[in-house]
């Protein structure tokens, strides 16, 4: 198995771990995935950026009725628009269970 394979089984296994020991669903899970490879890529760490997640309202919908995300401005139907975590969202998010490895981003982005 090459370093990229393993690094793969790395994500999911951390990835199953995560969705099971936060009750995640399915998308739930993707979204926060997401979320923790663009805080770790493009903001070094910093969980409380303002625009960490897009999507339409629809999309996001079950992610801000659990109170993990909010919008950053106003939403519009049917547009993309950005969200934030919000503390419960931080909260949850904290707790994946891996160290940032810069070639995950490679990985999750392909996932």
């Amino acid at each position: 198995m090459d370093n990229l394979e393993q690094l793969e089984c790395e994500i999911l296994k951390a990835k199953k771990k995560f969705k099971s020991s936060n009750k995640l669903t399915k998308k739930k899970t993707k979204y926060f995935l997401e979320a923790w490879r663009r805080v770790h890529e493009y903001q070094n760490g910093d969980f409380t950026h303002s625009l960490l997640l897009v999507g339409t309202p629809t999309q996001m919908k079950e992610m801000k009725e659990a109170g993990f995300v909010k919008p950053f401005s106003g939403e519009r139907y049917r547009e993309q628009g950005w969200y934030s975590l919000t503390a419960k969202g931080i909260a949850i998010l904290n707790s994946f269970p891996l160290a940032w490895n810069p070639r995950y981003n490679e990985i999750l982005f392909r996932m």
